[in-house]
């Protein structure tokens, strides 16, 4: 668990479901440092290889000292691949908190937004803002609501709701060729222009 006061900055201890971290950190920390730790940075992270993991990393800064957040969702383990397909498996929806900032070197970032310190999100927003989200599919499902579901709600609702100014990240989309070499032959408007 995070562990933070007046003089010091919050140190990681380990990964923590999220729903853990969301009762205990409004449990252990004074109000006035939770809602004085300001986001002010967030990246949409997709990893390059496997199954590419996307995730959500947050800058925060209290007092002139940084602190990163990583939030993401995992299915649960163990976890048969068919299972999330079906009716899904539950989620492990999980918070590292460091002094320093991850590792990123397998990943690349999807999209970037910046606030402004003096307004943007603290952590008692982001807390209620991953409990909603949470509530919405407590449930990890391969097509609804899988890791890439997670990360996109996360970021656009920091977004909307505390008007986050969001930047193109560091992929190359010139690069990118679609899976068709020409149109899909189905698309709605040509579902339309048969009725």
């Amino acid at each position: 668990m995070a562990n933070c006061d007046d003089q010091s900055q919050f140190h990681v201890i380990d990964e923590t479901l999220i729903s853990t971290w969301t009762e205990n950190i409004t449990r252990a920390h004074p109000l006035h440092l939770l809602s004085g730790c300001r986001i002010v940075a967030a990246e949409h992270r997709k990893k390059i290889q496997g199954s590419e993991h996307e995730y959500i990393v947050l800058q925060t800064v209290y007092r002139g000292i940084q602190q990163y957040v990583r939030v993401e969702r995992r299915p649960s383990k163990p976890s048969p691949l068919w299972l999330q397909f079906g009716a899904g498996v539950l989620a492990q929806d999980t918070v590292i908190m460091s002094p320093t900032n991850f590792d990123e070197s397998g990943s690349y970032a999807l999209y970037t937004m910046h606030f402004p310190e003096a307004t943007g999100p603290n952590l008692l927003d982001l807390a209620a803002t991953l409990s909603a989200i949470i509530s919405l599919a407590p449930r990890y499902h391969l097509y609804t609501s899988s890791c890439y579901w997670f990360a996109r709600m996360v970021f656009e609702g920091l977004k909307h709701l505390f008007r986050g100014e969001v930047m193109e990240g560091e992929w190359d989309y010139s690069i990118w060729q679609p899976p068709f070499s020409e149109k899909p032959p189905f698309t709605p408007k040509c579902y339309m222009e048969t009725l």
